[in-house]
């Protein structure tokens, strides 16, 4: 009876040793879990910013193509602008050279209105030169958001 006893006891406390050990193991188990549950909601978050990022990228490069097709336009338009004035300059010189007979007034009449096809010519090249500019910084701040 006694070494009976003696045996359930030490198979009990034994069994209270296995247990506790199976209870650190499930401890550490659930810890790796929640670290492992913390790991992919980290990456869910990672996920969603590199999508809103993708989404801001594209977003930024459809208004850069917008704005440089834009500015194409203009610059065409602008160079159209200067090759139509020198052409009108180059027709006006060889008038200006036939007509030079000595009539005062039209003559005088001649250099005003070269003048001012000068100055037209210098105004468009200042427009284009301005709209060069702005793509210049529009390509510029589109890198800058970009970055």
């Amino acid at each position: 009876g006694a070494q009976h006893v003696q045996a359930m006891s030490e198979k009990l406390a034994q069994d209270d040793k296995d247990l506790q050990a199976i209870m650190v193991q499930m401890d550490a188990t659930t810890a790796e879990c929640e670290k492992r549950e913390d790991a992919v909601a980290e990456i869910q978050s990672l996920e969603g910013e590199l999508a809103e990022g993708r989404r801001r990228f594209a977003l930024e490069s459809v208004y850069l193509q917008s704005e440089t097709e834009y500015l194409d336009g203009k610059t065409q338009e602008v160079d159209h602008d200067i090759g139509q004035t020198a052409q009108q300059l180059d027709e006006f010189r060889v008038v200006t050279g036939a007509v030079e007979t000595g009539h005062g007034s039209r003559m005088e009449a001649a250099r005003s209105t070269l003048e001012r096809t000068q100055q037209e010519q210098e105004e468009l090249r200042r427009q284009l030169r301005e709209l060069e500019e702005a793509r210049t910084r529009a390509s510029c701040e589109a890198e800058v958001r970009r970055s």
